[in-house]
């Protein structure tokens, strides 16, 4: 099982009957059976059409009932199906008094487009989806996909994961300066102390990341870091 945030448009089904139509909806699914397969072998959610619902916290399903639109109870015969494109009709024609001008129906349907609609959708990452169990509505609003962390992505850069995880746990806090240099050399200490091996990490890495999350950019000598 593989629960995913969505934020975005989409219907939610109830067996064979639409409840809702082009509803903005964000909140934890899970993957149907099938994509879940697919995700978890490539770490692909493109394919993704449907979710079902879950019934834990912040789960878009519960907002549903809370709304009073599904029962409990619909929540194995229910699912939600995302909104990926909607057809755009071009504006209607007015005559000199600001009325629509009839017989436009045809021509408007003719000239109308499919436009894209934009939404988010990432998996819970994992080992840490009872997270989501105790996210405020705010965290899970500002909750943003992070492909580039994801070891299966195509262009998934391991020295930038390294940067990132030596970010988290060496300015996160923002440290005071050590009372000579930089905060470089607190950088520089975490990765020989997690990297040590030059295999893992060469030294011409090290110093690439250690310069990118340095937020000490001027001031001292360079020595002294």
């Amino acid at each position: 099982m593989v629960d995913v945030i969505f934020s975005g448009y989409g219907t939610w089904w109830l067996e064979e009957d639409s409840i809702t139509s082009g509803e903005a909806e964000k909140g934890l699914f899970t993957l149907i059976e099938i994509d879940g397969f697919v995700y978890e072998n490539t770490g692909n959610l493109n394919m993704v059409d449907t979710l079902l619902p879950c019934d834990r916290p912040n789960s878009a399903f519960l907002k549903m009932v809370e709304r009073g639109k599904l029962s409990k109870n619909d929540i194995g015969r229910c699912h939600f199906t995302i909104c990926k494109s909607e057809i755009v009709y071009p504006p209607l024609e007015k005559d000199m008094y600001g009325l629509p001008i009839p017989g436009q129906e045809v021509f408007r349907r003719l000239k109308a487009t499919r436009q894209k609609v934009d939404y988010e959708l990432f998996a819970v990452e994992s080992g840490k989806s009872n997270n989501i169990e105790t996210m405020t509505e705010l965290e899970l609003n500002n909750m943003q996909s992070h492909e580039y962390l994801d070891p299966k992505h195509p262009t998934f850069s391991e020295e930038l994961k390294i940067a990132i995880d030596a970010w988290n746990a060496v300015l996160k806090s923002n440290p005071d300066k050590p009372k000579k240099g930089s905060r470089k050399q607190l950088i520089r200490k975490w990765l020989k102390d997690n990297y040590p091996d030059p295999k893992q990490l060469s030294d011409s890495a090290r110093e690439r990341i250690t310069i990118l999350i340095n937020p000490d950019k001027s001031g001292g000598a360079p020595s002294s870091d």
